[in-house]
């Protein structure tokens, strides 16, 4: 029994310093067990490390060889002082080393556990030599403790999940107690979606790729945030895109019903962006919400819009995937006599949904793309009167868009930044996994046979974009299928990094100006490659039926260069 085994360990210290080696990391585990017992008694008795010792608790992980600890003993102020100064009761094992001597390696020199392979947690018993102690011991044990009980909630929580299902270590964890830090430590990031969404809040930070990379190979979006502080304002401006290009005919979309309005001066829309007075109307004499469709045309941004191009171009997050040249983009393979499949820059312009009746609109409805995609929001326009104040709550919209916040299954992290009102909310988006699509496509397809319509063999309900899955429609996708997606906010500056074959959609909260680039990543390139097999079957009018991206090319080159990087250093990799 468990009083047993602390009486026996109790009359034999000597024991205690020999069975505790077995366990690779028994001592640091007791340690996290001794801040959770902390935590728990925080109404009780004071919580000095003597009395959390000397109460009553059974011994982490059934290792019976610390359960001396879990009564008062006159061994055990001495033990845990052994732990923390490095003692020779536990150098007993010529392995074995003191607290002290992983302490000084510091956060984020940590070394691998013993466990779980990838799960980063030290070992108490390590071969570091005993040194003396260079940093702050609480900050390191803190630091520490928190590292190994955040570990075992991520492994409590890994057992009940099938596989695939989840983050595994990172992505398990609810708002990043640990975190990434262990992994990389100077990456300032954070978690949304009840810890499912990775937020990186730096993004000139050259590291960010490392962390980027564990969650996008699991098919999970990413956020970066704060990519307009690098931007050039003044060129992201309705006024400024008026001014230059106002006299150009365009087409536009009323988002309400999907009408076509063409040939209209783009001057038209920029006008009305912020200006509600200055919008066009429809037939009923209402202010219509407009998108602007393709626009710049096709691949003509980078030669319309040189500077804004530059000023993208250089600012990109995770540049290493991003950029046209980045060494994790598998487009940058391609020989230079291959016409370039189009990836980008692509604006997507359109004004705020901020009615009631706006609630059940998207933006851009239900779809998927065939390559990854980053979209920054560059600017957010909240409506304003003629004297270019804005507008005040009633008629901006505020409370419809908090209303619509609040209904659109967004996190609590995410509400408290939306209410704290130092940022500009943009858009409402809702991503579904890559894995995820076939289900929705079920639901979309019982929902429009419910509702009368036929499902043509050669037509598709995502690949079509008619669909925008409201809340009730969310709803019965979880609760009929058990499929969640994320729920994220965009503000002002944030980048949104979507991948290949993630059913996607957005509502703009406020009128919004987007630039999107396009890219091929390793973890995703077998998504291109199915989805190019699947656009075969769709009708020879639909606009995603042929292979734009060449990703069959894509993957040759970057396989064939792969293999002559090997070839080229197979001497050196076989030299003894």
């Amino acid at each position: 029994s468990s009083s047993s085994s602390s009486c026996n360990a109790s009359q034999s210290p000597a024991k205690d310093s020999r069975s505790s080696g077995e366990g690779n990391s028994s001592a640091l585990h007791w340690l996290a067990d001794l801040a959770t017992q902390k935590a728990k008694d925080d109404t009780k008795e004071s919580g000095s490390l003597r009395s959390i010792i000397s109460r009553e608790s059974r011994p982490p992980f059934g290792l019976d060889s610390l359960s001396a600890l879990s009564k008062p003993s006159a061994s055990s102020p001495k033990l845990f002082n052994s732990l923390l100064l490095g003692s020779s009761m536990i150098q007993s094992k010529p392995e074995g080393s003191s607290l002290r001597d992983l302490l000084n390696s510091g956060p984020g020199k940590l070394p691998q556990g013993p466990g779980e392979s990838g799960v980063p947690f030290p070992s108490v018993f390590t071969s570091a030599s005993s040194d003396k102690l260079k940093s702050s011991l609480p900050n390191f044990l803190d630091h520490i403790i928190a590292s190994v009980v955040e570990t075992k909630k991520a492994e409590g929580r890994r057992s009940g999940t099938s596989e695939g299902s989840e983050l595994g270590v990172l992505g398990a964890r609810k708002e990043g107690v640990m975190g990434l830090s262990v992994l990389e430590p100077h990456t300032s990031h954070t978690w949304l979606c009840d810890g499912r969404l990775l937020c990186l809040q730096d993004p000139s930070n050259g590291n960010n790729w490392k962390i980027f990379r564990e969650c996008w190979k699991q098919g999970q979006p990413v956020l970066v945030s704060g990519i307009h502080k690098r931007l050039k304002s003044e060129l992201w401006l309705p006024e400024a895109f008026s001014e230059e290009f106002g006299n150009q005919d365009v087409d536009l979309v009323n988002c309400r019903n999907c009408a076509i309005i063409s040939d209209v001066k783009v001057r038209d829309f920029w006008d009305g962006f912020q200006m509600i007075s200055k919008r066009l109307q429809d037939s009923d004499g209402r202010p219509m919400v407009l998108k602007l469709k393709d626009w710049p045309p096709g691949e003509d941004f980078r030669d319309m819009m040189p500077t804004r191009f530059d000023d993208l171009m250089e600012n990109l997050p995770l540049p290493e995937y991003t950029k046209r040249d980045g060494r994790l983009n598998l487009a940058a393979r391609l020989p230079n006599f291959f016409v370039r499949p189009d990836l980008g820059p692509k604006m997507y312009n359109a004004y705020g949904l901020t009615s009631a009746d706006d609630r059940k609109v998207g933006t851009t409805n239900l779809h998927l793309d065939v390559s990854d995609a980053v979209n920054v929001m560059v600017f957010v326009g909240i409506p304003k009167r003629e004297d270019n104040q804005e507008e005040e709550a009633e008629i901006s919209g505020y409370k419809e868009v908090m209303t619509t916040i609040e209904e659109g299954d967004v996190d609590e992290m995410t509400k408290r930044r939306v209410h704290e009102g130092k940022e500009k909310p943009g858009a409402l988006w809702h991503i579904y996994a890559a894995k995820d699509a076939e289900k929705i496509r079920e639901l979309l397809r019982k929902v429009g046979e419910e509702q009368g319509q036929e499902n043509p063999p050669d037509h598709d309900p995502i690949h079509d974009q008619s669909w925008y899955l409201d809340q009730g429609l969310r709803r019965r996708l979880y609760e009929e299928y058990g499929v969640q997606g994320w729920a994220i906010v965009q503000f002002l500056g944030d980048a949104v990094f979507i991948p290949a074959g993630a059913p996607h959609q957005v509502h703009n909260l406020y009128s919004c100006i987007k630039v999107a680039e396009d890219f091929v990543s390793p973890e995703h390139v077998r998504h291109c490659f199915r989805l190019t097999q699947e656009f075969r079957h769709l009708s020879t009018t639909h606009t995603n039926h042929e292979d734009k991206l060449q990703v069959k090319n894509i993957i040759y080159h970057a396989v064939k260069d792969a293999v002559g990087t090997l070839k080229a250093h197979e001497p050196k990799l076989s030299r003894p």
